[in-house]
């Protein structure tokens, strides 16, 4: 019973911050919503285009990790059932309260006889490797940027290789630094077991995906910007605001929290409201593409008489 009303005083909490984002971000544009009609934007569908394969790409990485977590977890290695669920997931990931995500992809895979905990599992060590490569796809183009200040970036490099260098020497210390972290905020800890190789793989095709994800971007600006800024420092931008919705876990794939974030970056080079715009715009196409993939896993993943029993993550 205290567990239930606690769970609900957070879904409000997560509720009132959700619509209190959503607003200031409202109030930012309106404020100065002359400064966005007389910015001088520009429409390049050449651009756009380059960013559909980009992002498409970047989604069909995410993919091919969660593809191969669940067939090394489970066995499930029916890559329609996966993308079928995958596809609907990101999509779901933009309803508000995250619970959304998680609970879309049991829901998917209750049909298909796989435990429960090993979905959970897999989603938590999805998050932490997703946001681990994040912070090395940052670190790694640290030389390149204009934007960070030289202070600030030597103690990034060295706490991020501290702990790439113990990753290697030990996995499971991935696994064990997860579980802490939900000890923290009181959830079940995660029982699973992975290799140097599966930490190793899963993690380089993330990283993949923020470079695919960052170089998208950056076509974004330059199709609506006239003077885009520089690629890397773009793709900084795009790891930044990333990492910062990922986590901020209480928001619906760090909708509103990232593009003030992105939108304030971006003030190095344009003004913050037109930043915010082409940051909401560039989330509107996100959405649509992620819509046409969510299509496309419902047309593949038609596995209604596919039937697979997985057994339980102990």
């Amino acid at each position: 019973m205290f567990y239930t009303i606690k769970r609900k005083k957070w879904q409000i909490v997560t509720i009132v911050m959700f619509v209190g984002t959503f607003a200031f971000l409202g109030l930012a544009l309106a404020r100065d919503w002359h400064a966005v009609q007389s910015f001088r934007w520009q429409f390049d569908w050449l651009n756009l285009i380059v960013w559909g394969f980009l992002h498409s790409a970047a989604l069909g990485t995410l993919f091919l990790a969660w593809h191969l977590m669940m067939r090394r977890l489970t066995g499930l290695s029916d890559w329609r059932i996966n993308f079928s669920v995958y596809s609907f997931s990101i999509l779901a990931r933009r309803i508000p309260l995250s619970i959304w995500y998680a609970g879309s992809r049991l829901y998917l895979y209750r049909k298909q006889h796989v435990s429960a905990a090993v979905v959970v599992g897999a989603t938590t060590l999805e998050v932490a490797l997703i946001t681990l490569s994040g912070v090395v796809c940052y670190v790694l183009l640290l030389p390149k940027y204009t934007f960070v200040q030289d202070w600030l970036s030597w103690p990034i490099l060295v706490g991020t290789g501290g702990l790439l260098l113990a990753l290697v020497v030990r996995p499971g210390l991935f696994v064990d630094l997860v579980s802490v972290g939900l000890r923290i905020f009181k959830r079940p800890s995660v029982a699973i077991v992975i290799s140097r190789r599966d930490l190793l793989v899963w993690g380089l095709i993330y990283l993949a995906t923020w470079f695919l994800d960052g170089v998208g971007v950056y076509y974004v600006v330059a199709a609506l910007f006239p003077s885009p800024p520089p690629l890397f420092d773009v793709v900084g931008v795009s790891t930044i605001s990333a990492l910062v919705a990922l986590l901020a876990l209480i928001l619906p794939g760090g909708f509103g929290l990232k593009e003030l974030t992105m939108g304030a970056l971006l003030g190095v080079w344009m003004p913050i409201p037109v930043g915010i715009a082409l940051s909401i715009l560039y989330r509107l196409l996100q959405t649509a593409l992620e819509i046409i993939w969510a299509l496309m896993g419902y047309w593949v993943g038609d596995t209604k008489s596919v039937v697979y029993h997985a057994g339980s993550l102990e």
